[in-house]
C-alpha cells in the first residue's frame, strides 16, 4: 500500500512540475517564402510577455504586431495556464537564408531561451500572365496568373489573382477566386482575401497592382482544362474625388493542358516529377544473426513529393524484410510544389552471420525540364553480422524439382529386434520427445499473439484517446475566442480536427488534406462539412471583418462533426 502511495505521489509531482515547466518557442507560418512575399512570426510563452530578441535588419514590418494572452485548463494539474503571445508580419526584399532567434525571457529560475527558425528566402517563380498592356484602355482589369500553360501530370500548378488599377483604389469589398475546371488537389499559399499592394511599369505608365489569392493545385487527369475568372469588388476615388464609387470587375479567362507523362519509365519509377535525391543508411552497423534493425531511405526533394509511392528494396541472400515500412513526412507546400524530404523505415532481419553489402535503393522520377526520366541511387551500406546462420525455407523452385524426381523402390527390413527397440517403441520415448516440440509450438503461438494483441490494443486505444484530444485542442480554441486572439482561434480549430482524423486513421496530421477526406467512410454531407471548416480557416484567420456569431457557430459545427464522426470512423 505504502509503495503504491509513495508512486502516486512521484507520478503528480513529475506530472505537475511537467506541466509548470516556464517556455519560451518561436513558429513561422512558413519557412521558405518568395521575396516580398508576407509571413508571420508568433512567440508563445507560458512565462510571461517580456521578450528580448533582435531580429534580423532585413525583416521588414508587414502588417504590425498583435499581442494576445489566454488561458486553459491544465488536464493534469487541473489548474489555469496562461499563455502569451506576440505574432508580428514581416517581408524580406531580398534572397537568402535568414536565422530568427533565440527569444530570450527572464524567469524566477533564470533565463531560458526559445527555439531558433531558418527562414529562407527565394527569387518569385515566373509566372505567366496575359499582356497587361492589351487592357490599358479600361480603368481597372484583372488578370488570372498561371505558372505555365502546359504542364504534365504531377507537376504542380500556381494559379493568382492581379488587380490592376489606373484610379486611385480605395477598399477591397469581396472577391470570389478563379476555377479549375477539373479534378486537382488544392493548397493555398495565400488565403483567397489576402492581398497585398505594389506598382508595375505597363506601357510606360506607373500604375497600381492589387495581387494575392495564390493557389498550389496539382491536377489528377491529363487534358485540357478551362480556369473561370475571379471577380472582385472594390470602392474607388475618380479623378481624387471625395466620394468613393464602387465597382465589381471580371478578370479574364484562360486554360491549361495538362499532358500524360511520355512512355518509357524506367520500372524503378515511384511516380515522382520534379526533382529528387535519394540517401540510405542504417541505424548501427554490426548485428547478430536474429536482429531487426532499421533501413531508413530519405527521398528529398519538390515537385509531388507527397504522392510518391514506397521504393522497392533489392536484398542481398541472408536478409529478409520485416514487416511494411514505416513512413516519416517532413513536407511543406510551396511555390515549388510539395518540398521536403520522406522516409522510409524498412525493418530488416539478419538470417545469416556473415558481411553484407546493401545497394543502394534505386529511384527514377521524371523531370520537367528536361523532359526525360532520371535515375538517382543511395549509397550502398556495409554491415556485418555475427552467429549462426538461421536455416532458409527451401525455395519455390527446389520444392518441385524434388517433387520431380522419379520414384524409386526402397526395401527395408521390417522386422524388429523386441529387445533392442523396446524403449523407442514405448510412451515414454514419444512424450518425452514431443512434449518440448509441442510447448515450443504453443508458445510460439502465444508471442506472436501477445505482440499482435499488444498492437491491437494499442491502436484501439489511441482510437479512444482521439476525441478526448480533439475536444482539448477545442477548449483552447474556446479560450482563444474568449481572448480575441483571431488566428490562434482559426488554427486550434483546424488543428483539433486534423488531429482528431489522423488519431481515428492512424495516420500524421500531414496526411489529412482535403483529397484525403474523400477516402473517408461517412456520408457526403459530412466530408462537404469537414471541407467547409477547414476552408472557413483558411480563409476567416486572415480576415479583417469577422463576426463572433459566425466564429461561435464554426467552433460549435467543429465540436458537432466530431461527435458525429466519433460513432463512425
Amino acid at each position: 500500500m505504502v509503495k503504491h502511495i509513495l508512486t502516486y505521489s512521484l507520478l503528480f509531482i513529475a506530472s505537475f512540475t511537467l506541466a509548470q515547466s516556464a517556455y519560451v518557442k518561436i513558429k513561422t507560418s512558413a519557412l521558405k517564402v518568395e521575396e516580398n512575399e508576407p509571413f508571420r512570426v508568433a512567440i508563445e510563452s507560458n512565462a510571461g510577455n517580456d521578450f528580448e530578441y533582435d531580429f534580423p535588419d532585413e525583416l521588414l514590418d508587414a502588417g504590425g504586431t498583435s499581442t494576445s494572452q489566454q488561458s486553459y485548463v491544465d488536464m493534469n494539474t487541473r489548474q489555469a495556464v496562461m499563455i502569451y503571445m506576440k505574432t508580428s508580419t514581416y517581408v524580406v526584399k531580398e534572397k537568402g537564408k535568414y536565422k530568427i532567434g533565440p527569444v530570450k525571457i527572464q524567469t524566477k529560475n533564470g533565463e531560458i531561451s526559445s527555439n531558433t527558425i531558418i527562414i529562407e528566402v527565394v527569387e518569385p517563380v515566373n509566372l505567366t500572365s496575359e499582356n497587361p498592356g492589351d487592357n490599358m484602355d479600361q480603368n481597372f482589369f484583372g488578370i488570372i496568373q498561371q505558372s505555365a500553360k502546359e504542364l504534365y501530370e504531377g507537376q504542380p500548378l500556381i494559379l493568382s489573382s492581379k488587380l490592376y488599377a489606373q484610379q486611385e483604389l480605395f477598399t477591397l469589398l469581396d472577391y470570389q477566386s478563379f476555377v479549375f475546371e477539373g479534378a486537382a488537389e488544392e493548397h493555398y499559399l495565400q488565403a483567397p482575401g489576402s492581398f497585398q499592394r505594389s506598382d508595375e511599369i505597363v506601357n510606360n505608365k506607373k500604375i497600381e497592382v492589387i495581387s494575392g489569392g495564390k493557389v498550389l493545385l496539382f491536377p489528377e487527369q491529363s487534358g485540357l482544362y478551362d480556369l473561370e475568372p475571379f471577380r472582385i469588388a472594390f470602392n474607388y476615388r475618380l479623378n481624387n474625388s471625395n466620394r468613393p464609387q464602387r465597382s465589381i470587375i471580371t478578370s479574364n479567362r484562360s486554360e491549361v493542358l495538362i499532358k500524360p507523362l511520355p512512355d518509357g519509365a524506367p520500372s524503378s519509377f515511384i511516380g515522382a516529377v520534379g526533382n529528387y535525391k535519394v540517401n540510405c543508411k542504417t541505424e548501427g552497423k554490426s548485428f547478430k544473426v536474429g536482429d531487426v534493425f532499421e533501413y531508413r531511405v530519405r527521398i528529398s526533394g519538390a515537385g509531388n513529393l507527397h504522392n510518391i509511392e514506397t521504393p522497392k528494396l533489392e536484398l542481398p541472400k541472408g536478409l529478409t524484410l520485416y514487416g511494411d515500412p514505416e513512413i516519416h513526412d517532413s513536407i511543406f507546400f510551396n511555390t515549388r510544389g510539395a518540398e521536403g524530404s520522406k522516409t522510409f523505415v524498412y525493418n530488416l532481419q539478419v538470417l545469416q552471420g556473415k558481411s553484407f553489402k546493401l545497394p543502394g535503393v534505386k529511384i527514377a522520377y521524371f523531370d520537367p525540364e528536361t523532359e526525360k526520366y532520371i535515375e538517382v541511387e543511395g549509397d550502398k551500406v556495409k554491415i556485418r553480422a555475427k552467429g549462426e546462420s538461421i536455416a532458409l525455407p527451401e525455395s519455390k523452385k527446389k520444392k518441385e524439382e524434388k517433387a520431380e524426381e522419379p520414384l524409386r523402390t526402397i526395401l527395408v527390413d521390417v522386422r524388429s529386434d523386441e529387445k533392442e527397440n523396446d524403449f523407442y517403441n514405448s510412451g515414454l520415448f514419444w512424450t518425452g520427445v514431443g512434449t518440448p516440440i509441442s510447448l515450443a509450438f504453443v508458445f510460439g503461438f502465444f508471442v506472436k499473439y501477445r505482440n499482435e494483441n499488444e498492437e491491437s490494443i494499442a491502436l484501439n486505444q489511441k482510437k479512444k484517446q482521439a476525441k478526448k484530444l480533439a475536444v482539448d485542442e477545442l477548449s483552447k480554441a474556446k479560450a482563444a475566442l474568449a481572448a480575441n486572439n483571431q488566428e490562434e482561434f482559426y488554427v486550434e480549430i483546424a488543428h483539433a480536427l486534423k488531429l482528431f482524423i489522423a488519431n481515428k486513421r492512424n495516420i500524421d496530421t500531414a496526411q489529412v488534406t482535403r483529397s484525403y477526406i474523400d477516402t473517408l467512410n461517412c456520408t457526403a454531407e459530412q466530408k462537404q462539412s469537414i471541407i467547409s471548416i477547414f476552408n472557413q480557416c483558411d480563409e476567416a484567420k486572415y480576415s479583417l471583418l469577422l463576426e463572433r456569431e459566425n466564429q461561435e457557430m464554426l467552433l460549435e459545427n467543429t465540436a458537432q462533426i466530431v461527435n458525429e464522426l466519433n460513432e463512425i470512423l
